[in-house]
């Protein structure tokens, strides 16, 4: 039997790449141990990493059924512009942000009917919390902006 957490994950990556079309060198992908590349190698675009976290039974949903939940982490790691002196300009940092938020609320919608095409057609997501909206460091030193997502996903199972 294929694994739910691994189906959810490909689906994640699946819904991201539909809704943000990346462009070489831009690219989404799913990974275990996600290769954020060495500052001084990371030259342009950005990378969405999309990491398999755990599962758990979240609750019992019927006396057939358990509710369980599958946590999936979203990582974004995106270069200000080489051809541009100074540091990032809040211009860049805001439509860094704005991009993980509507990236963040495409795969967090509860609303959205299915959010993901059967057989995950029943999966929901739950709790979603940013871990870092950006790494100062890395900011700072290597003009990298990094942000990291936490989402549970919850579906009823026998």
């Amino acid at each position: 039997m294929a694994s739910t957490l691994i189906a959810i994950a490909d689906a994640v990556v699946t819904r991201l790449t539909s809704t943000w079309q990346p462009v070489e060198p831009n690219a989404v992908t799913r990974v275990y141990l996600p290769d954020i590349p060495d500052p001084k190698d990371f030259t342009e675009g950005t990378q969405i990493w999309v990491v398999p976290g755990s599962f758990s039974q979240a609750d019992t949903a019927t006396r057939a059924q358990d509710r369980n939940s599958f946590t999936v982490y979203v990582l974004f790691a995106s270069k200000f512009p080489a051809e541009t002196s100074g540091e990032p300009t809040a211009e860049w940092m805001d439509e860094q942000i704005g991009i993980v938020e509507d990236l963040w609320r495409d795969i967090t919608d509860a609303r959205a009917v299915p959010l993901f095409p059967d057989p995950l057609n029943d999966v929901i997501p739950g709790e979603s919390r940013m871990q870092v909206l950006y790494d100062e460091d890395l900011l700072r030193e290597n003009k990298i902006f990094h942000a990291g997502i936490e989402i549970v996903y919850e579906r009823d199972e026998e």
